[in-house]
């Protein structure tokens, strides 16, 4: 379950993704913030935004490596901009440099301390390592952001860390929150099926997942997924609807290809 909570914004995964950072909407912070450093000119300034928008772009196309090098300067030429540690820290993370991205995730929400974007960002990270009882309270300031544009991120991640955390009734609260503000959240179905599987509901599960297969591209995680509330509900028929699916359309997956080993065991 620790994987949902992995993923950022600019979702690289699972089509299911869960928890998400928001450096894409960072540079959109509405208060008057240190991001205006004196330490530096205007030019520099917008040299310095540049060179993160770059990085940024980058670091979405997969090319790391030039991601890298214009993050560092991007940090470099302004290091008080909370946009450029936020998003190298995503990079840094991708690259499993965990001390580096606590760092500059660090950096980031001492710079910006009342933003819920930054609160977001390292309560995510923090439980992805783990660290849960540091990780939620960070989920909640980020909620108590007024200008945040998207508070349902906080309450995903909020959500998909109690369940790593073992805390049903938290994670429960908290995506149904998330849902509440935007009932077509896909990442927010996702995880709420896994949730409603846990407690051993799966007809709650079946709902939540044919309402995420309404609004979000199936992936052969989900439709495995998907056959796995269907055995339990003992519907045939539906099982081997989202078999003939996933096969189908995943012909090459680990999923679809486990699927036809375990049937030619039979």
């Amino acid at each position: 379950m620790r994987r949902s909570l992995w993923l950022p914004g600019i979702c690289l995964v699972l089509t299911a993704c869960g928890g998400a950072q928001d450096f894409s909407r960072q540079s959109e912070t509405r208060r008057p913030s240190v991001t205006d450093s004196i330490d530096t000119t205007p030019n520099e300034g917008e040299a310095a935004k540049i060179n993160i928008q770059l990085g940024q772009a980058y670091l979405s196309q997969g090319k790391l490596d030039l991601a890298m090098e214009k993050l560092r300067k991007g940090v470099e030429m302004a290091p008080r901009n909370p946009d450029g540690h936020t998003v190298i820290a995503v990079l840094y993370e991708q690259l499993g440099n965990v001390e580096m991205a606590s760092k500059h995730y660090q950096e980031a929400r001492r710079l910006a301390p009342e933003s819920g974007l930054t609160a977001n960002n390292l309560g995510r990270f923090l439980c992805s390592q783990g660290q849960f009882e540091q990780a939620d309270p960070l989920f909640a300031a980020a909620l108590m952001d007024p200008f945040y544009r998207t508070p349902e991120t906080a309450l995903l991640n909020r959500g998909s860390c109690a369940m790593s955390a073992g805390k049903p009734e938290l994670a429960a609260e908290a995506l149904r929150a998330a849902l509440e503000k935007n009932p077509s959240m896909p990442d927010a179905l996702y995880q709420s099926a896994v949730l409603a599987m846990q407690r051993k509901d799966p007809m709650r599960a079946r709902a939540f997942v044919e309402r995420y297969f309404s609004v979000s591209q199936a992936s052969p995680q989900t439709l495995a997924f998907a056959i796995e509330i269907e055995k339990s509900l003992d519907d045939a028929r539906a099982v081997q609807r989202y078999r003939e699916r996933l096969i189908s359309e995943f012909p090459e997956s680990a999923e679809a290809e486990s699927l036809d080993r375990n049937m030619g065991s039979r």
